[in-house]
């Protein structure tokens, strides 16, 4: 019966195994079909590459579209060699081939692997295709609008101090290039002159002392025009800092002792400023009238008016009525500061004459820059005409030294680079100038020119958002892109990153392309194991030199560990010694008595075990295989043998 059961096992498993080895060959011949479809797809590429290029498919490129199709090809043909290589590896019994042609099979598993990565790249470019078009567009966008917005801050930064700074900067580089370059020349120049010796070296050594001395005066006189100019500067500052305390004292001391009085009495002085006035302006009408009556008499030449005396009088009292006209406008003045109104014309009038003030002050000090200005001017111009002086000094002890010197021609070439160096400079400058007009002619437009490139700008932005909204909308179509969301946390409206989406599909698909370019492998060596799996196909091995001895150690020391122990252990016990000790006692008898101690009894049985002993029967199995079943004498012969 156990036979009957096992041999219907063995099928099993052996019907197992073949459907494994079928589900194997079909992942096999799918990876080798996606290899050839690879092959074609390469090879097609070329082809459309040679028709756009000619128009047409030219001959001549038949082999180049052959081969780029036959290597995809044989890496399609390789793919059904993992099968045959994993039943060598798990039935051949030699340790060495089945390392080589492990190593075989992982190399050919790789192969299939990055087969499986370029089908899921492709795939991948075609689901990504609707996110990566936008994208492409969005790019460029992005650089047209960061461009025309730096094209407008480059706009908006640009004024008159830039242009300036800029140009100095050029002009300062241009000048320090043509010193350096001068400079050079000039050393070789002097060189040569030196060479002649003679007074007239001393006699310019002379002179550049001079110019040096020069120099250093002029900077000397300088610092003092401008240390002198810049204390008397601050001492006006100062004073007007002194001025507007005064007046923020004077603000604050008249609005602290204002008083406010009542409406009546308001109407009091009123009444009575009204009244002056009205008497301030009769008196000056009667003194302009007098004032035609003496120009009347003046102008009659008669005695009668020279001897009538009227003149005088008139005079005396034009004086008298200007001093009361003084005296009226003091009484007003005396009613004193009684609405808000006359509190904010006092302060008016506090303000104004300070600022009378500081502006006298800051004319002084306007006028010590002119100042400043103008002696600097002067001391250069006294420095410039003395300098003057002295190079002609030494343009007269050069020449004469080149007059004396043998190296004229060399000198004479030198003065000719120093000539063209200048021009050079002189070349420099002029471009200089010319950039320049050239920024400040684009300053004068520069207005119309951010209106224009914002209006460029405009239409780019509302195209950006619409990219935008068009790219957001794939990434929820698309697989790839929500699960690269998921990963990073990303949040709606933001995008994602190439970075990011790379990394997200390098994981997801080379995970699926190694597990399923590893699926064929597994499901072969399954198939192997089902099928080969009986007691026929177990070889039996002897062991090693090394594991049999490490056994043996380990078998002893298992037996030493097991064994009884007996230990010898010295306990000091107490045991009472007779001492004959003669006591004057009374008698004393001693008896001995025995006194039973249980102690229990070990009794051995014995008890029955039961032993199951296995016997083998023979069971006729049912088969139709004519090489197993016995018929006839010549099948007896061979069993027995013929003797």
């Amino acid at each position: 019966m156990n036979n009957v059961i096992e041999s219907a096992l063995i099928l099993e498993k052996r019907k197992s195994g073949k459907n494994l080895y079928i589900f194997a060959w079909v992942i096999e011949i799918i990876a080798a079909f996606i290899g050839l479809m690879i092959a074609w797809s390469m090879g097609f590429q070329t082809y459309q590459f040679y028709v756009g290029e000619h128009g047409s498919f030219p001959m001549i490129h038949l082999f180049d579209l052959l081969l780029a199709a036959l290597p995809f090809i044989m890496v399609a043909s390789v793919e059904l060699l993992k099968i045959p290589f994993c039943k060598l590896v798990y039935l051949n019994k030699s340790f060495k081939i089945r390392v080589l042609f492990s190593i075989v099979l992982v190399l050919v598993t790789f192969i299939t692997f990055e087969t499986l990565v370029t089908g899921f790249e492709r795939q991948f470019n075609n689901i990504s295709i609707q996110v990566s078009v936008p994208q492409k567009k969005l790019s460029v966008l992005t650089k047209k609008i960061e461009y025309i917005e730096e094209s407008i801050a480059s706009l908006e930064n640009t004024t008159d101090d830039t242009i300036s700074e800029e140009v100095t900067l050029q002009r300062e580089e241009a000048a320090k290039s043509r010193d350096a370059a001068i400079a050079t020349l000039k050393a070789q120049k002097e060189q040569f002159l030196t060479i002649s010796g003679g007074t007239l070296i001393k006699q310019k050594n002379q002179i550049e002392i001079d110019l040096k001395r020069l120099i250093e005066e002029r900077d000397e006189l300088v610092i003092n025009i401008e240390t002198r100019a810049e204390l008397e500067r601050k001492s006006k500052v100062q004073e007007i800092e002194n001025i507007k305390a005064r007046r923020d004292e004077k603000i604050a001391n008249t609005d602290k002792y204002f008083t406010s009085v009542s409406e009546e009495e308001q109407l009091n002085q009123s009444q009575v400023r009204k009244s002056n006035n009205e008497t301030i302006a009769a008196h000056r009408v009667k003194v302009l009238d007098l004032e035609s009556y003496i120009a009347a008499s003046k102008a009659d030449s008669s005695l009668k008016s020279f001897f009538s005396g009227d003149i005088g009088k008139w005079e005396k009292e034009i004086i008298s009525l200007n001093a009361r006209i003084d005296i009226l406008i003091a009484d007003n003045a005396k009613l004193g500061l009684t609405t808000i109104a006359s509190l904010n014309a006092e302060i008016s009038k506090i303000l104004a004459n300070a600022d009378l003030d500081v502006k006298k002050i800051q004319d002084e000090i306007k006028l010590s820059h002119s100042n400043e200005l103008n002696d600097k001017s002067e001391i250069e111009s006294n420095f410039l005409k003395n300098r003057k002086v002295k190079y002609e000094e030494l343009s007269e002890i050069e020449r004469k030294q080149i007059l004396d010197s043998k190296y004229k021609t060399e000198i004479a070439e030198i003065d000719q680079q120093i000539q063209l160096r200048q021009k050079a400079y002189n070349a420099e400058i002029d471009r200089i100038d010319s950039f320049r007009r050239s920024e400040g002619d684009k300053l004068t437009q520069k207005s119309d020119e951010i209106v224009g490139l914002e209006r460029e700008l405009g239409p780019y932005k509302d195209e950006q958002l619409v990219l935008g909204f068009a790219i957001m909308e794939a990434y929820e179509q698309t697989q790839i892109y929500r699960i690269a969301k998921s990963f990073y946390g990303i949040e709606d409206g933001i995008m994602i990153t190439e970075a990011q989406i790379s990394f997200v599909a390098k994981v997801w698909f080379g995970s699926l392309a190694g597990i399923v370019s590893c699926m064929g492998i597994f499901l072969a060596f399954g198939a192997f194991i089902f099928q080969y799996a009986g007691n026929e196909y177990q070889t039996k091995k002897r062991s090693g030199f090394l594991k049999r001895a490490f056994r043996k150690t380990l078998i002893a020391r298992r037996r030493k560990y097991n064994e009884p122990k007996i230990v010898t252990k010295i306990q000091e016990v107490e045991v009472p010694v007779e001492v004959i000790k003669e006591v004057p006692v009374d008698k004393i008898v001693i008896q001995e008595m025995k006194v039973e101690v249980p102690v229990d009894k070990i009794v051995i049985q014995e008890v029955p075990v039961e032993v199951i002993k296995k016997e083998v029967v023979h069971v006729p199995i049912y088969t139709n295989d004519p090489d197993l079943m016995k018929f006839g004498t010549t099948k007896a012969k061979d069993i027995v043998g013929d003797k």
